[in-house]
């Protein structure tokens, strides 16, 4: 059979979603915007430019969240702070 050696630490059952991070952070990012057929005003650019910008911002925050999370997560299961 197998023994233990001890030099595997206790396992941590995670139960209860503890391990999944909130959903709001594994969202996917929006993709760009939809540029109508035809010539653009100055301004319709630069609100489709600005949409964009937006949500590329936002992504990457939700990003740099996630990363936060699982790197807490995983020292905390590794019993560090």
């Amino acid at each position: 059979g197998c023994a233990s050696t001890g030099s595997v630490g206790p396992v941590r059952e995670l139960g209860g979603g503890k391990a999944a991070a909130p959903a709001r952070l594994t969202q996917r990012c929006a993709g760009p915007s939809d540029i109508p057929p035809g010539a653009l005003s100055a301004g319709a650019t630069e609100r489709l430019w600005a949409a964009d910008r937006s949500a590329l911002d936002d992504c990457g925050r939700r990003h740099a969240a996630l990363a936060d999370y699982y790197a807490r997560r995983d020292a905390r299961l590794a019993g560090s702070k």
